[in-house]
């Protein structure tokens, strides 16, 4: 395992080779600068990673509200249904109650 000293050491030995990289490259960065390119994508990393989360969730929420769409429309052409029942019903019985009318007049004019 390596003191703390010896890693400060192998830090500045590969911020050094870092940097005559970048040098024979013709790009000039300071460590600070090198440093601060990894810090922002570290960040770009975790923000992409936050991204795809969101937009999982995201997928999910639409998944479910599409469900509830189907269900709320199931539950509007089953509610449909009940009202023309109960509309067949109520003209049912006011079809049988006519008749029941005209029955009882019948009986009450014949007797």
């Amino acid at each position: 395992m390596m003191s703390d000293k010896d890693a400060k050491n192998f830090q500045k030995q590969v911020d050094k080779l870092t940097e005559e990289n970048h040098k024979a490259e013709g790009i000039n960065f300071s460590s600070d600068k090198q440093k601060e390119i990894n810090d922002l994508k570290i960040l770009v990393d975790q923000l992409t990673k936050r991204n795809m989360q969101i937009n999982a969730r995201m997928g999910e929420l639409l998944n479910r509200v599409l469900d509830l769409t189907e269900i709320s429309n199931n539950h509007k052409v089953n509610n449909g249904k009940l009202q023309t029942k109960i509309k067949e019903l109520e003209e049912k019985v006011e079809k049988s109650l006519k008749t029941m009318v005209r029955k009882a007049r019948g009986i009450v004019s014949g007797s």
